[in-house]
């Protein structure tokens, strides 16, 4: 069971992307959660993707639960992929905004609708 660990937070996100710091959590912590389970998952294999964050859960959030080549092979090749592909799956969410309204663009102190183009 993978419970709602993540691999990194927010905050990592935010200070190794160009997304900004006035972003809320929920959009980002979304992100990071798309790009674990439909990118990182598929690539490790259910079996050890749920092994790798068992691990995380039960050792309060940290990798000392993990072997040494289990923790290289998340902070060496894991991270980045989720990095890159929470970046990915946050420029929508940060760009555009559905509302009761329609899908709308998102400005400083309003949002403006968007059209085909």
């Amino acid at each position: 069971m993978s419970y709602n660990v993540l691999l990194i937070s927010e905050t990592y996100l935010r200070d190794n992307s160009f997304i900004g710091g006035n972003v809320q959590n929920d959009a980002l912590t979304g992100s990071i959660r798309t790009a674990q389970e439909t990118i990182l998952k598929p690539i490790l294999g259910k079996a050890l993707y749920d092994h790798i964050l068992d691990s995380v859960y039960n050792a309060q959030g940290t990798f000392t639960g993990l072997t040494q080549n289990e923790v290289t092979l998340v902070e060496d090749y894991c991270i980045p992929v989720i990095l890159t592909a929470a970046i990915n799956a946050s420029i929508p969410k940060l760009m555009w905004k559905a509302t009761n309204k329609g899908i709308v663009k998102a400005m400083d102190n309003y949002s403006e609708a968007i059209d085909l183009e």
